[in-house]
């Protein structure tokens, strides 16, 4: 099984809606969850909170439903269990690296897959079309994540297209 975990700050915005909408990707590409879990936390996450009212609408106008979503903060078990780790911003890569040494060489930023060398911009504070905004901006380094999988984990063998 490959596991992938998002980061970004508070795990209400950018994280949980690259991991709902990846695993949207993942169902569309008859990957299972048997195959490739998806999940996310916060570097400083309040264990429990929802997603942002601004995400769960955006999501939902995708087709989306996540609020039932509840934060969490990252941790040693998420850090072991996680095949890669995929964050928002080089300041949450450096805060993982620094107290997971081990894992430094299953971190990544996002847009790293598209060749962008920056952060995901944070829509918190801002509009609902910030947003849909941010979901916009992450959706083909999230699709060039699923491919990268495919070249890199997914074999023979597993439900993969």
């Amino acid at each position: 099984m490959v596991n992938v975990l998002f980061v970004c700050s508070g795990n209400h915005c950018r994280s949980p809606m690259a991991e709902a909408w990846f695993q949207h990707l993942c169902r569309q590409a008859g990957v299972s969850e048997e195959v490739v879990a998806v999940g996310s936390a916060g570097t400083g996450a309040m264990h429990g909170s929802p997603a942002n009212a601004s995400v769960v609408a955006v999501l939902a106008a995708e087709g989306i439903d996540i609020a039932a979503f509840r934060g969490r903060q990252i941790n040693d078990r998420l850090v072991e269990e996680a095949t890669l780790i995929v964050v928002m911003a080089q300041s949450q890569r450096e805060y993982i690296a620094w107290l997971w040494p081990e894992a430094e060489d299953r971190l990544v930023n996002l847009l790293d897959f598209v060749g962008e060398e920056d952060d995901v911009p944070d829509p918190l504070g801002g509009t609902e079309a910030d947003f849909a905004t941010c979901l916009q901006n992450m959706k083909p380094a999230l699709t060039a994540l699923l491919s990268h999988l495919h070249s890199h984990y997914l074999g023979k063998g597993h439900d993969s297209p």
